[in-house]
């Protein structure tokens, strides 16, 4: 529920996580959970990114806000703490709920395609409104995790038809990305790929590759700063003639 409802319904979250602490509840060893969470250093390090939260309560003067981020956010500590707790997922689970994430993606990304295309008779003015679901940001984050991950099981995948289906998926959230303008995602898109790049490139031994892999890199960087500056250039732009008086328009 809870990789589906990331990209689809907030309410299925909840459902999950609820589900989630009712399976790690029922598995009975309380003690050794709570030993395993301790002992395990990825579930601390993911669940001590909410102490950051906890601790700004100490920094605000908006504490009505800061309370509310405080809620939202509790996730970030109980699912590293009840995911440690229970038993660990096989490679065919892990690859299947991967599965189900990439589609509820996927199917989130359509809906936004027909919802630009007038499916809902809406006048779209910034297209981060075709995030329907989520914020535009977290969409971005959650395309780009569905792209990355589409490619590794493609790259992986023995059948030939699996293969071509992760490729598709990844292509086509890429394109999605570009089409809307998820600017956060594009840009974090871009740097890991930069980086990605870069350290196959320096690894491999083949220097045509090598060469390849860095020249793919230079251009990647060059093209990922035009859209930047490009980006900032509009946004400048579209604040300054929001910021003119009305009746300049009418002149």
């Amino acid at each position: 529920m809870i990789v589906v409802g990331l990209s689809l319904s907030k309410p299925l979250i909840t459902l999950g996580e609820i589900g989630l602490g009712a399976a790690w509840l029922l598995q009975g060893n309380i003690k050794n959970q709570i030993l395993s969470f301790f002992k395990n250093r990825i579930a601390l390090i993911l669940s001590s990114i909410y102490l950051l939260t906890i601790i700004g309560l100490f920094y605000t003067t908006n504490f009505e806000f800061a309370i509310g981020d405080v809620r939202r956010k509790i996730p970030l500590f109980l699912l590293p703490f009840l995911l440690s707790g229970l038993n660990p997922l096989t490679q065919q689970e892990i690859k299947f709920i991967f599965n189900v994430y990439v589609i509820g993606v996927v199917a989130s990304s359509f809906w936004s395609v027909f919802v630009l295309l007038g499916g809902l008779n809406e006048v779209i003015i910034d297209t981060r409104q075709l995030s329907r679901f989520t914020s535009h940001i977290r969409f971005g984050l959650e395309i780009c995790l569905a792209i990355f991950g589409s490619i590794y099981y493609a790259l992986n995948e023995i059948d030939t038809k699996n293969k071509i289906k992760w490729f598709i998926a990844g292509i086509w959230l890429l394109i999605f990305m570009v089409i809307i303008n998820l600017f956060t995602g594009i840009l974090v898109f871009s740097i890991t790929t930069s980086v990605l790049l870069l350290f196959y490139g320096v690894q491999h031994k083949n220097k045509i590759v090598k060469i390849t892999f860095l020249c793919v890199f230079i251009t990647l960087i060059a093209s990922v700063s035009f859209y930047i500056n490009n980006s900032i250039s509009s946004y400048k732009a579209a604040q300054q003639i929001e910021s003119l008086p009305m009746g300049e328009y009418s002149e």
